[in-house]
């Protein structure tokens, strides 16, 4: 009997550690195409008087333009950015940045269709803006917005992104080779500070977390994507040139110490910024073309010396898992209570009007659709729209409460229905709780659903 299980155990040790020595077989391809957008296009992301046309573009002065100036060149380039992950299953994970303030889910539909040649569903996509405020306006059709912040929809200039991002996630299918994947982060310094919250300067999420792909044939380093929280809106609101802001600068920045660390001169190596929980988040310091620079090498400097250091770095292994789900996220509505605090003449008027006037329904649907991807023990969840730190938080704790422990959420990801925030943030009467047309409630049914789509999971 001995002899005959030292036998079996003989037989199968060595098909034990292949099926283990398989685990973690990723392929990855990553890409990055510049936008280059028309000069001339509107820069979305401000309702501000100083972006504004006075007056109104009637007579058709502009091509671009009805609402807001027109842009007048390139502070740097803007792009799109993909990073597609297939894992030893051939399940797949398509991960894109976009340097715009926000995300519509017509064109997360858009570009399935157009990619389902290559193998990909919708499910498989999680495309993220980056949330500069210095990108292309006139790409949503939302009336609401397009008044607000982005000018009206023209065709023309969606579809000359749509098509850039498209060849963007051809470009980085067609780059898919063997990798070693890894992950690792650090917390940022003297980088982010509270937005909204002027007695809590300092909440906020400072923890920067990267997903790097090392190519197995050449052992160099090529890039991949960082998730982190900060908004993007450094450039002074007079200044209508194009650029990437705060997070194109830390990516830029990072992208060449990542580079540093190769030993050939290959290609430049690509970093995806995918923004965090940044509702309350912004920048340290003023509003000039200079802090770019400053935060930028102040955030991969960091970086460099701490979260890209190869002993600091944990190989991903076990595969990709995905869920997605609709979830009611509620009827949107002009918080006016927010948005006027109960004192002198408002809480007259408050007490006579509602507190919560609900909008037409094209302008904010009720629900969204939501995605949760495993990669290996991380956890990707997408958010429509921009979070409160708090929130962010919330989920995080939410998705340990059942088994997930390393949560990172994706703001600003497959959809965008303006901020969330927690109810005593909602009650708080600042600019993030006057842009939450969901009300408190939006946030925590968002929380719950991601919850159940990660328990789905596993």
């Amino acid at each position: 009997m001995a002899k005959n299980l030292l036998f079996v155990l003989l037989f199968c040790l060595p098909l034990i550690t292949n099926l283990y020595a398989a685990k973690g077989n990723y392929r990855a391809g990553l890409s990055s195409i510049e936008l280059k957008p028309e000069i001339g296009i509107p820069l979305a992301g401000y309702g501000d008087k100083r972006r504004r046309l006075s007056p109104l573009d009637w007579k058709g002065k502009y091509p671009h333009s009805f609402f807001f100036r027109p842009s007048t060149g390139f502070r740097d380039p803007i792009f799109a950015k993909t990073m597609i992950i297939h894992d030893e299953n051939d399940n797949k994970l398509v991960l894109v940045s976009l340097d715009l303030i926000g995300i519509s889910k017509k064109l997360v539909k858009d570009i399935a269709r157009k990619i389902t040649k290559l193998g990909y569903k919708r499910e498989n996509i999680i495309i993220s803006a980056t949330h500069t405020h210095s990108g292309p306006g006139t790409l949503s059709k939302n009336l609401g917005l397009s008044i607000i912040a982005v000018d009206l929809y023209k065709r023309k200039n969606y579809l000359a992104v749509r098509d850039k991002l498209i060849k963007s996630i051809f470009e980085a299918h067609n780059n898919l080779e063997p990798v070693d994947l890894y992950h690792s982060k650090f917390d940022a310094v003297n980088v982010q500070w509270n937005k909204w919250r002027k007695a809590r300067r300092e909440y906020f999420n400072p923890t920067a977390k990267f997903i790097l792909a090392k190519s197995r044939a050449t052992k160099q380093w090529l890039g991949g994507m960082l998730n982190f929280a900060i908004h993007g809106n450094a450039m002074k609101l007079e200044d209508t040139r194009f650029s990437g802001d705060i997070p194109g600068a830390i990516a830029t920045a990072t992208e060449g110490k990542i580079a540093a660390k190769n030993n050939l001169l290959t290609k430049k190596p690509v970093l995806l910024f995918m923004n965090g929980a940044e509702g309350d988040v912004k920048h340290k310091g003023g509003r000039s073309e200079d802090i770019l620079g400053v935060i930028g090498n102040r955030f991969a400097s960091q970086a460099a010396d701490s979260a890209l250091q190869d002993k600091n770095m944990i190989k991903i292994e076990d595969g990709i898992k995905i869920r997605t789900g609709r979830a009611f996220v509620g009827i949107a509505g002009y918080p006016l209570e927010a948005c006027y605090k109960r004192e002198g003449f408002m809480k007259y008027v408050l007490a006579i009007v509602p507190d919560f006037i609900p909008l037409p329904f094209p302008i904010f649907p009720p629900t969204t659709k939501l995605t949760a991807a495993k990669l290996g023990h991380i956890t990707l969840t997408t958010w429509p729209g921009e979070a409160s730190t708090t929130l962010g938080y919330r989920l995080e704790a939410s998705g340990k409460k059942v088994g997930h422990d390393q949560v990172w959420v994706i703001g600003l990801a497959n959809d965008y229905l303006t901020y969330f925030t927690t109810e005593s943030e909602y009650h708080e009467g600042e600019y993030d709780s006057c842009s939450s047309f969901y009300g408190h409630h939006g946030g925590a049914r968002i929380i719950r659903k991601l919850t159940k789509l990660m328990k789905k999971l596993d």
